[in-house]
């Protein structure tokens, strides 16, 4: 299977980090796209504030994408997205304008109460995609890295 177009959405955490790693490796073997995404989360807030808190948080999470952007390898192409919303909706969202072959990303791997009241955002990203999702646990990335 070809991965010519692939999203992977960035949380700058170490989760996200190890998925940029996989998704470099994937589109680069086709000289693709890579879509590097960051969704500013909206926290829940009276009607009256203004949005204006969220014009800062995207500059700055553009600025950490372009730095991002800048470290990758050569041979294929980048795309930076940054929007406030919902993670999850956010991620659907892009993914149904934009099409891509494959969502690569990472899961914080929570499970019990935490999975329960934080939700998934993984797990609501692969229910209703309409691509194949791989998901990363970091864990998973470092311990094979360490052996």
């Amino acid at each position: 299977m070809e991965w010519n177009k692939i999203l992977c959405p960035v949380a700058f955490e170490e989760g996200s980090v190890a998925a940029l790693k996989l998704a470099e490796k994937l589109v680069a073997k086709e000289s693709g796209t890579l879509i590097l995404l960051h969704v500013v989360p909206v926290v829940l807030a009276p009607m009256e504030w203004a949005l204006e808190p969220y014009k800062a948080a995207e500059q700055e999470a553009r600025t950490r994408l372009e730095a991002i952007a800048q470290r990758l390898a050569q041979g294929f192409k980048r795309e930076l997205i940054v929007c406030v919303g919902d993670p999850a909706q956010g991620i659907l969202d892009t993914a149904k304008n934009l099409m891509p072959d494959l969502i690569v990303m990472s899961t914080h791997g929570r499970s019990g109460l935490a999975h329960f009241f934080l939700g998934s955002v993984a797990e609501r990203v692969i229910r209703e995609a309409p691509c194949p999702v791989l998901t990363v646990r970091p864990e998973t990335i470092t311990s094979k890295s360490a052996a």
